[in-house]
């Protein structure tokens, strides 16, 4: 019987790594697509839905208000 090359336990690692990641980075990237909404479409709308318009004036909004040019 031939040998396989790839051990089987490689496969169990990669669908972790795989799931971690997949963890790590969905909620990151639901953060930056709600942070670009408007406040009427963060709370009014469902929370999955790409922005009707991006709004990246919320970033330099968020810096004025948290006085963050002063540290």
């Amino acid at each position: 019987m031939k040998k396989s090359n790839f051990p089987i336990y490689k496969i169990f690692v990669y669908v972790a790594l795989i799931t971690l990641a997949i963890s790590i980075i969905v909620p990151i990237a639901w953060v930056f697509l709600a942070s670009l909404k408007s406040q009427l479409e963060l709370v009014s709308g469902n929370p999955f839905d790409l922005p009707a318009q991006m709004l990246w004036s919320n970033f330099a909004d968020a810096f004025v208000k948290a006085r963050m040019g002063d540290y």
